[in-house]
Parts: C-alpha cells; sequence; structure tokens
C-alpha cells in the first residue's frame, strides 16, 4: 500500500479522529475561552513590546497593528474582549504619545492608516 502512495493506517486514524472529535472541540472551546479571559494581560505583555521597536514610526504603526486586528465581530465575549483591548492600546498611546507631541501620529499618518485599516472603525486615537 506505501509503494502505492497510501497509508495502510488511515481508516484507524479517521476512525480515532472521529470518537474524539468532540473531546476535542470541548478542548477548543475551552482554550479559546481562557484566551478571552486573558485578552487584557495578552494585549498589555504586546503593548509592552511595542517600546522596544527602534523608532517612534515603529512604534505608532505597531500601535495601530495592534488596534486594528482587535475583534469587531463574533461571539459577545470576541466582541467584548476585543473592544477593552482596544481600549487598552488607545489608553497606552495616548499616555506614552499624546497628541501635539514630537512622536504623535500627524493627520496625514492616521488617514493613511485609516485607508490600509482593515477593520470596520476609525482609528482616531486622539478623539
Amino acid at each position: 500500500m506505501r509503494r502505492h502512495g497510501q497509508d495502510p493506517y488511515a481508516s484507524r486514524k479517521l476512525a480515532y479522529l472521529d470518537s474524539t472529535r468532540d473531546h476535542r472541540v470541548q478542548i477548543g472551546q475551552r482554550h479559546r475561552q481562557q484566551q478571552l479571559e486573558q485578552a487584557a494581560v495578552i494585549m498589555k505583555a504586546n503593548l509592552d513590546r511595542v517600546w522596544s521597536l527602534p523608532t517612534p514610526a515603529a512604534r505608532r504603526e505597531a500601535l495601530f497593528e495592534l488596534w486594528d486586528e482587535c475583534a469587531e465581530t463574533g461571539s459577545d465575549e470576541l466582541v467584548t474582549a476585543g473592544r477593552e483591548a482596544r481600549k487598552l492600546v488607545i489608553g497606552v498611546l495616548r499616555a506614552r504619545i499624546p497628541a501635539g507631541t514630537a512622536d504623535a501620529y500627524s493627520p496625514g499618518e492616521l488617514a493613511a492608516l485609516n485607508r490600509k485599516k482593515q477593520s470596520k472603525a476609525t482609528f482616531a486615537p486622539y478623539d
């Protein structure tokens, strides 16, 4: 069978996967719930890494990307976690690079970022 590109254990493997499907789904759901509960901790760690980037422009880009990747659709828990993560990004952004400072987003930069965003919301960190 192997010489012909066939797996002699394929039927056993499929039967095992089929018999454990419900259990694997439950494990996945528990893991996803734990990840959602830890969204703030995960985002804080990501925000800490942003400040290790070498330039203010790189940090601004990374902050935008973190903001843009937050969920806007899906389950209530997912949307809530996304909303809270965005609040963290904006809070840190406003505290560390407030409007009017040399490292702040310029109006042109904000317009360019909003043209390339994937999310529905407008990226307006200083409003």
